[in-house]
């Protein structure tokens, strides 16, 4: 009798919670729009920054993309300074609210600042300093059959320049080139890993922020996609020596074959990275807000909001810079195919 109560009393209590629902009408008075500035910089390419304004997540909803091209700013005067020395106006390029300025190679040390201002808007300011490209010294592997699969232990060393305090992102993708008897086939696929250095590697990156375009060929068909890296973001606080080494396992391993009718040549591509201190901290707060999704509260809006990193001073985005230090590991031959096309 009294279980019977306690379900009655459940149920009542249950239907009260889940029928009291009413409608709060919220006055929120809006922000005025700000400047936005994007722009990512290496050694090896033209300096190209994006211009664009602010949009309150209560106007665009879902429907995001329909906001790009309009909160685009086609009018800005952006102007380039490295070494604090101007070298002029940046030139408006044909996307909108793109500008570039040819001929211009950033070099490791430079400082460069980029300044955007537009009518209605207050001006806005960047600095970020390129650094020089990290050394890969060696990269040790260890093929491992687990008894139904082949895992990798992966070894990557690279040399440490003490006197400064550097940050770096390592990302790891795989590459197959796959030879039929009358076409190829060229893809990209996404690697999983886990590594042993818990208290160097601090960060995995979420894996959409990783992509990296892949055009797959067929004969003369191409079908673009993307596919996403495994990547880390660590600093170099914790490492007092002038070499270190990252250890990987690398798992679900598909080796390369080769047959009188398929060849299948299957490489781990390795790219070591010198990020600027702003490439990491803005990759720290969007890995933060990706758990805090996936954490219970969080994803209910209970947990504090962790803020986008932005270095750009009275308005928001990113200037970054990023050199990239690449290897290849090809993976042996097997004696049967892959079950499979992974990508």
């Amino acid at each position: 009798m009294k279980r019977t109560a306690l379900q009655i009393l459940v149920i009542l209590l249950t239907i009260s919670v889940t029928s009291c629902t009413s409608d709060i009408e919220l006055d929120i008075e809006l922000p005025p729009p700000s400047l936005v500035l994007n722009a990512s910089l290496c050694e090896d390419s033209v300096i190209v920054a994006h211009v664009s304004r602010t949009v309150s997540n209560l106007l665009v909803g879902n429907r995001y993309s329909d906001f790009v091209d309009s909160i685009s700013i086609d009018n800005a005067d952006v102007e380039l300074y490295i070494n604090d020395v101007s070298h002029g106006a940046m030139q408006k390029a044909v996307a909108k609210g793109m500008y570039l300025m040819p001929g211009c190679y950033p070099s490791p040390g430079d400082q460069v600042r980029i300044e955007a201002k537009s009518d209605n808007y207050k001006p806005i300011s960047a600095s970020v300093q390129l650094q020089e490209r990290p050394e890969i010294t060696k990269i040790d592997t260890q093929m491992i059959y687990t008894g139904y699969s082949h895992i990798m232990q992966l070894g990557v060393s690279f040399k440490e320049r003490r006197n400064e305090q550097n940050f770096y992102m390592l990302s790891i993708y795989g590459k197959s080139i796959i030879e039929l008897e009358d076409s190829t086939v060229v893809g990209l696929f996404t690697v999983y890993s886990k590594h042993n250095n818990e208290l160097v590697l601090e960060e995995m990156v979420p894996e959409y922020f990783t992509r990296y375009y892949n055009y797959s060929s067929y004969g003369s068909y191409y079908y673009p996609g993307s596919v996403y890296a495994t990547s880390y973001i660590f600093s170099d606080e914790l490492i007092n020596r002038e070499e270190y080494t990252i250890d990987l396992t690398l798992e679900n391993i598909y080796l390369s074959y080769a047959s009188d009718t398929l060849s299948i040549s299957t490489s781990y591509e390795i790219e070591l990275s010198s990020i600027s201190e702003s490439y990491y901290l803005y990759c720290r707060s969007k890995t933060l807000q990706y758990k805090q999704k996936e954490d219970l509260f969080g994803s209910v809006g209970l947990r504090e909001p962790i803020p986008t990193y932005t270095n750009v001073i009275n308005g928001y985005g990113l200037l970054s810079a990023k050199q990239i230090s690449a290897e290849s590991v090809e993976l042996p031959l097997s004696e049967t195919p892959p079950p499979y096309v992974w990508w």
